[in-house]
């Protein structure tokens, strides 16, 4: 935590309410001719101000140190994503965001070759890909969370969310592993990685009706937990 930065804050927020303080009825006269009320109205009021621009600096901080961690983490990505009429997008190396030709259908398959190095120390969440139309509803994740485990999470049009995971610790040296992933309109659900047993979910129910063609990659929806791509 910087002290420059709280006592910055601080200062701003000081600033603030002596220009509030000015904007007040007069009554404020009849406050500091009693001081059993007054002192510790300011008294409060400076504890209060120097919590809040502590707290203030520590979040500011912790955002610096998941960009610094996710700076130090190298993720390749190639592969294509394979429609039900038999279009394949190929997914370009080093882009952040592709527009698809089309929307994803109820029926597809996304096939990945991904290599991540991610030191052992380093535990923010990295996105392979992500598309959707919000982040509650009709949308499509591959991410490593926290814990190592690669997530398939897809959140249908009814906002049900269904997610496969699987345990990947032992490819985060770097080491290049295959991703595949299919899904189709019965509910059917699969994850493979390097076309080992799949990881699989038959759905009663299942309707995706993703209408954004925006494709994320190295990143969510909404451009956080970037991670810099690399070419391997």
């Amino acid at each position: 935590m910087s002290f420059w930065l709280t006592f910055t804050i601080f200062l701003f927020s000081l600033i603030i309410i002596i220009f509030i303080y000015f904007l007040l009825p007069s009554n404020k006269k009849e406050c500091k001719n009693k001081p059993e009320v007054f002192i510790p109205f300011i008294i409060s009021l400076i504890v209060t101000l120097i919590i809040f621009s502590i707290t203030l600096s520590m979040a500011i901080g912790s955002d610096k140190k998941i960009d610094n961690l996710n700076d130090k983490i190298d993720l390749f990505i190639e592969g294509t994503i394979t429609f039900n009429k038999n279009i394949e997008e190929p997914i370009p190396l080093l882009k952040n965001v592709i527009t698809l030709n089309e929307s994803l259908s109820k029926n597809g398959s996304i096939l990945l070759w991904v290599s991540l190095n991610k030191p052992k120390e380093i535990y923010p969440k990295v996105y392979i890909l992500d598309i959707g139309d919000s982040l509650i509803k009709n949308r499509m994740s591959l991410f490593i969370d926290e814990y190592g485990f690669l997530n398939w999470r897809i959140i249908d049009s009814s906002l049900v969310e269904h997610t496969l995971k699987t345990d990947i610790n032992r490819f985060l040296n770097g080491t290049k592993f295959m991703i595949t992933a299919t899904w189709n309109n019965d509910g059917n659900l699969n994850l493979y990685v390097n076309n080992l047993k799949p990881i699989h979910n038959r759905l009663d129910y299942f309707d995706l009706k993703i209408e954004s063609k925006e494709l994320y990659l190295y990143s969510d929806i909404h451009g956080d937990y970037k991670i810099k791509p690399i070419h391997n």
